[in-house]
């Protein structure tokens, strides 16, 4: 090959192990942000031994950087944020809802990392002001069981569903009314961009990486505190109670396709593979 890339963690590193001696430009991307888990002492011990013979690191959000500089050379470094595609054909209807229940709509993994338990107990607090809302979460992963019982132990059975993997979430997400991320990290989550791009207003936990970097606070998103039950119930009785506001955001919103749009991005990936191409000085 020309160039070989290699996405997460543990891939990256084999990738490295496996190209060592052979000549090629090897280019590794980290999704998520490395400084909120471990992949392991030995893992993480490999990643530090081999990372330097990269020819370019590739971090999705700024706040990455310092990370990286402890892998590789500075100028090895590039941000490049993950892209965003939604059909221009399916914009998101609007209506004005009278008469019909409003949806909250979340998605990704069930893991811990998405913090889909901060947000059935935020939404338990804002549930009785609002009882013409429902909450639909997307996605399937291990503690959907653990996520099924404290719906159960807060009585939310009637409202909050979970409907595993959607092969079309656009779909979902441009009948909803509202998209909140409760992630306690994030890389760069491709899931609150495409909510975005849908047209819907958006509420997410400011991560230590991503969230800030897509959300304008207050001009096309909330921002709120990670980890933060009573800052995200807050923040979703404010917009489940003033509908005006939600289509300000929303109608704002959808600006982040010309942002993150796929072709801004993938010149940033051109931009890296001309750089390892012409590299000479491969560790």
């Amino acid at each position: 090959p020309d160039v070989v890339i290699s996405f997460l963690d543990t891939m990256n590193v084999l990738t490295l192990c496996a190209t060592t001696g052979l000549g090629l430009p090897v280019i590794v991307c980290e999704q998520a942000d490395p400084r909120q888990y471990t992949i392991g002492a030995a893992w993480e011990l490999l990643r530090r031994m081999f990372y330097p013979k990269a020819v370019a690191l590739v971090v999705v959000a700024s706040a990455m950087v310092k990370w990286a500089e402890l892998m590789v050379r500075k100028d090895r470094i590039r941000v490049i944020p993950n892209p965003v595609y939604v059909s221009p054909s399916g914009s998101r209807a609007r209506s004005d809802h009278q008469g019909q229940r409003y949806t909250i709509v979340a998605m990704g993994r069930l893991v811990k990392q998405k913090g889909f338990d901060l947000l059935l107990n935020a939404f338990e607090q804002c549930k009785d002001r609002h009882p013409d809302w429902s909450l639909v979460i997307l996605g399937e992963g291990d503690e959907r069981k653990d996520l099924e019982a404290l719906r159960a132990q807060l009585v939310l059975e009637d409202r909050v569903s979970f409907l595993g993997r959607v092969k079309e979430p656009t779909t979902i997400l441009r009948r909803a009314d509202l998209f909140v991320m409760s992630s306690r990290f994030e890389g760069f989550p491709l899931a609150l961009i495409e909510a975005m791009a849908c047209g819907l207003p958006v509420i997410s936990a400011d991560c230590p990486t991503g969230p800030s970097e897509i959300i304008r606070d207050d001009i096309d998103g909330i921002l709120v505190s990670p980890n933060n039950v009573e800052a995200l119930a807050f923040a979703m009785d404010r917009l489940m109670g003033n509908q005006a506001e939600r289509q300000r955001l929303g109608a704002c919103a959808v600006e982040v396709v010309e942002r993150f749009g796929i072709e801004e991005i993938m010149n940033k990936w051109n931009e890296v593979i001309s750089y390892a191409n012409q590299a000479t000085n491969i560790d």
